[in-house]
């Protein structure tokens, strides 16, 4: 796609607020079958609408998840955050 649909997509990521996380990631990926599952998230498979690049994302329900839980997965997010790997 062309330098439109970049600078969309960079607009995009630059206004994700937690509460708009839901609408921004919808505009950005398609979400295609469910992968796998845990105690509070799903992983399915997505599609990027703007590079049709293939990924396995998280869904984390944070409705009825514990204190510990909550700051597990905000350790979990700041150790993904370190990591540079293409496939992650």
């Amino acid at each position: 796609m062309g330098c439109a649909s970049s600078t969309n997509k960079a607009a995009l990521e630059h206004s994700l607020t937690e509460s708009n996380a839901p609408h921004v990631f919808k505009a950005i990926y398609r979400t295609d079958k469910q992968l796998g599952e845990g105690a509070y998230s799903v992983v399915k498979l997505a599609f990027n609408k703007f590079t049709g690049a293939k990924s396995a994302v998280k869904i984390v329900n944070r409705t009825d998840i514990s204190p510990e839980d909550d700051l597990a997965l905000k350790q979990e997010v700041d150790i993904m955050k370190q990591l540079n790997h293409p496939n992650i």
